[in-house]
């Protein structure tokens, strides 16, 4: 009851840190977090020219493509994209290499701040990767499934999320505060607090009136 009547107190100030961190949070999201665009390439892995489909030859394969997966972020791969668009490197690009299960399907994503920058970035991995899997694993060549597109609209960050966790974290840690509060107040502020910490009934009750005019009585 105590607890009940502590949050009822501090209602105004939880209802004033719920906006302000909201705002804030929306602030902080929209104006200083930067727009992220995804773009993603799927490449075929060919196997050697008149490969059996035995057990053998199905294993081989998957350990190619394991091999493929490695080399698209190795430094070499890297490093010759790096070049060919004329970066110092990749690291402000995000890549994800993935390979589908119990297929030569290699997925390569790219995330980055510029759509036509992650849709360069992709296309050349797999241009890269083709030539050095085609030198160090003598892979006869990898086929592009799926060219990279030029992403239409960002893929994040996800900001409404933020704002959602950014609002109801202030939500329950005000709530948190009025409780507290609540528990080590030791001011009374009903007959019933009174006659709890006294254990003397209260025979009677002054009304406290204030006029809304200056100067009133009171």
């Amino acid at each position: 009851m105590q607890l009940g009547r502590a949050v009822a107190r501090a209602r105004l100030g939880i209802v004033c840190a719920f906006v302000i961190v909201t705002v804030l949070a929306s602030l902080v999201c929209f104006v200083l977090l930067p727009d992220a665009y995804t773009t993603s390439t799927t490449l075929y892995i060919l196997g050697s020219q008149g490969e059996s489909l035995t057990s053998d030859a199905l294993q081989a394969g998957a350990l190619l493509v394991d091999d493929c997966r490695e080399l698209a972020t190795s430094k070499r791969v890297t490093a010759q994209v790096a070049d060919h668009l004329l970066l110092k490197d990749l690291s402000d690009f995000k890549i994800e290499v993935s390979a589908r299960k119990n297929t030569r399907l290699l997925d390569i994503s790219v995330t980055g701040a510029d759509p036509l920058s992650v849709t360069y970035v992709a296309a050349g991995l797999g241009n890269a990767l083709t030539e050095c899997a085609a030198e160090l694993l003598h892979a006869d060549g990898i086929a592009v499934v799926d060219p990279a597109e030029v992403p239409s609209a960002p893929s994040g960050p996800p900001r409404e999320l933020y704002i959602g966790l950014a609002a109801l974290l202030s939500l329950v840690v005000s709530v948190l505060v009025a409780v507290i509060r609540g528990a080590t107040n030791k001011a009374l502020w009903t007959a019933e607090d009174v006659q709890r910490e006294t254990g003397i009934p209260v025979l009677g009750q002054f009304p406290f009136a204030q006029d809304v005019k200056k100067g009133g009585r009171r």
